[in-house]
């Protein structure tokens, strides 16, 4: 299967990344950018996404704009690129998002080739060939998270309000700002989390309905009413217990080793407001995954820097084999649940 090739490579690629130079690395990493874009890109016919945006794609107009309960720039988007065709609208925003999480990732990762294999099996398969208006959203969200670390504050807002229209899940940063400048010692968080996880078992979904028909705009209300409406809840899951697991270790480890780096410590707050958020709206599945994902793709960064307080080689080799178990499982869960979603894998390139 061609998901489970590309990782086998990516996976070599970080192992590799420990022994070559950065030049090589360099290589490899430009090359297997490439490779994603073309893969990711050129997808044809297949796609949680691929019907709905093909329709709306060519049949989107002002008259009609509320029926298909998208965003404003999103549906902007697909009414400016029309005459390029589909093909090359899917192509497109799926390069521009990529391009920019890769520049990214190069900029701020240590081991950018690991932080490439976390990307695509968390977030390339399911988001940029399944859920590309959130995917979009991210690279503003990426920015956001930036300049919340680094306290620019317009620069936060502006950037929130842009992915807010390009994805309406994307104003649950708001917060951010304000809690990454709150001083909250790390230790506390242990507690907070272990506190927050009666909520598991609250079930919020009645005030979501209620709440919803507060809401001014439609497309928001509709979508809260509908997510909360199903009767579903997550619970206490392994995927719950493996954020926490990640959390606990990442904090542990920087207080055993770069207490002083407060980017570090804000980026744990981020990571920790994404738990929050996944237990709060247990109750609402679909608004808890969407809400947590801006804040799960932290794990981007926060695996390598794991690895980074590691000065032992065969001790950083054994965390990216345990990671990418981790990554391997979170891939076959993905086929499990949604196999017609993404299979088989077709190319209009091929």
């Amino acid at each position: 299967m061609q998901y489970y090739i590309i990782f086998i490579l990516l996976f070599f690629s970080a192992i590799l990344e420990q022994y070559i130079k950065v030049k090589q690395s360099h290589f490899i990493y430009i090359l297997f950018t490439v490779v994603l874009i073309l893969f990711a890109g050129t997808r044809y016919d297949f796609g949680r996404d691929y019907f709905v945006y093909k329709d709306a794609f060519y049949n989107l107009n002002f008259q009609n704009y509320s029926e298909y309960l998208f965003e404003p720039l999103f549906a902007g988007l697909c009414v400016l690129l029309r005459p390029l065709g589909f093909n090359f609208f899917i192509f497109f925003m799926t390069s521009v998002s990529i391009i920019y999480k890769t520049v990214y990732i190069k900029r701020k990762s240590s081991y950018s080739n690991f932080s490439l294999l976390i990307y695509y099996s968390l977030f390339i398969i399911l988001y940029e060939m399944g859920q590309m208006r959130q995917a979009l959203a991210m690279v503003l969200v990426l920015s956001a998270f930036n300049d919340c670390i680094e306290r620019n504050k317009k620069g936060f807002y502006i950037k929130t309000f842009i992915a807010f229209g390009l994805h309406y899940s994307s104003l649950i940063i708001l917060p951010c700002y304000w809690l990454v400048g709150l001083d909250i010692s790390l230790k506390k968080i242990y507690f907070i989390t272990i506190g927050i996880l009666s909520f598991a078992f609250v079930d919020i979904s009645q005030v979501l309905i209620d709440l919803s028909s507060l809401v001014s705009i439609n497309h928001i209300a509709l979508k809260v009413l509908d997510y909360s409406s199903k009767g579903m809840r997550i619970g206490i899951n392994m995927s719950l217990l493996l954020r926490i697991f990640i959390l606990f270790i990442f904090i542990w480890l920087i207080h055993k080793n770069d207490e002083s780096n407060i980017a570090h410590k804000k980026l744990a707050i981020l990571y920790f407001y994404g738990i929050f958020l996944y237990v709060i709206f247990n109750s609402a599945p679909e608004i808890a995954m969407r809400s947590a994902a801006f804040f799960k793709i932290l794990e981007i960064f926060i695996h390598p820097i794991l690895l980074s307080f590691f000065i032992k080689k065969n001790n950083r080799i054994l965390i990216i084999l345990f990671v990418s178990a981790y990554l391997i499982w979170t891939i076959s869960n993905l086929f499990a649940d949604h196999t017609d979603a993404f299979l088989p894998y077709k190319s209009f390139l091929l």
